[in-house]
Order: structure tokens, then C-alpha cells, then sequence
């Protein structure tokens, strides 16, 4: 049997690339008790308002959690 060919085992990452995950969870909070709705824009979303609507908390805050990828960000609410 050919050892690279072998489908049992854990896979390597390719050269260069790290083990790391690199998707993350991020909380993302706006406090706005008059809103009536929030949403969350950024370049992660094409700035689209209605891609990440936010869910109104009962203190006025507005919250989400969204999954990105590593690395720097912007956005706005």
C-alpha cells in the first residue's frame, strides 16, 4: 500500500496553511433603547442592512452573534 495514498489518519494542512481554525464566533452588542430595529454592515456582508438584522434585548440593547473569519473587520450598525 502506498503510505500517501492512505485515507485513514488525521490530514496534514497544505504548506503554508495553519491547523488553526479559522472561523470565529463574534458577539456583537449595540445599546440604541429608542431603535426600533438595528442591523450589522460591513465589509463582511457587502454592507447589506438586511444580511445581519440584530435582536433587540429586553435592557435596549441589540445584539448578534455572527461566524467570520479571522483578520480585521469593518462595520457599522
Amino acid at each position: 500500500m502506498n503510505p500517501l495514498s492512505s485515507s485513514s489518519g488525521p490530514v496534514a494542512p497544505p504548506p503554508g496553511q495553519s491547523a488553526r481554525r479559522t472561523l470565529h464566533l463574534v458577539d456583537f452588542i449595540c445599546r440604541a433603547p429608542q431603535a426600533k430595529s438595528v442591523s450589522l454592515v460591513g465589509d463582511f456582508n457587502g454592507w447589506q442592512p438586511t444580511a445581519h438584522p440584530m435582536t433587540r434585548m429586553p435592557d435596549g440593547g441589540w445584539v448578534i452573534r455572527v461566524e467570520l473569519p479571522h483578520g480585521h473587520h469593518q462595520y457599522a450598525f
